[in-house]
Formats: structure tokens, C-alpha cells, sequence
């Protein structure tokens, strides 16, 4: 599935742990940043446990998201739907 994404998404950094229980979608550009992060209980299940989406409509000068909003719908996309197909969201 990860393996998907990325080719499906290759401008977004991907953060994760050694048993993948832990994703991290970021990417940034000059009119938004996105940041996703995915956990997994159970591993045999491709749809995570938790989500959280914070969308930024743009950065500070240090790299950090002006007026970060949780975007509660994607959130609940990824859930049950496959990392590539939910991110097709936010194109």
C-alpha cells in the first residue's frame, strides 16, 4: 500500500517506523502544507486505527503552519479507504 503512494505521490516525505504501525504523509509547498499522520493497532488491516490531517494554508518564514486546522472528513477518509485514494482528496 505505502509502496503505491509512493509512486502515486513521490512530492510527499514519508516518515515511518520499522514495523510501519506509524506513517507520516508531509508536503509542503508554497500555498499549503498537509501533514498525515496514520497509526496502526492491528497490522493485518490496511486502514488505520487513528488519523489526524492539520491543514495549513501556508508557512512561516521557519517552517512552521500558519493557522493550522484539522480537517476532521480526511481524517475519517483514511480510515476507511486506501492511503492513495483518500489523499486524492486534497488535489
Amino acid at each position: 500500500m505505502l509502496k503505491e503512494f509512493r509512486e502515486a505521490y513521490p512530492q510527499v516525505d514519508i516518515v515511518t517506523s520499522a514495523p510501519f504501525d506509524y506513517i507520516e504523509l508531509k508536503q509542503q509547498a508554497l500555498e499549503r502544507h498537509i501533514q498525515v499522520v496514520l497509526a496502526y493497532d492491528n497490522l493485518k488491516k490496511q486502514t488505520p486505527t487513528r488519523s489526524n490531517v492539520v491543514l495549513s494554508a501556508s508557512m512561516s518564514s521557519d517552517g512552521v503552519a500558519v493557522d493550522p486546522q484539522r480537517d476532521r472528513d480526511a481524517e475519517d477518509a483514511f480510515k476507511v479507504m486506501s492511503v492513495s485514494e483518500a489523499y486524492k482528496l486534497f488535489d
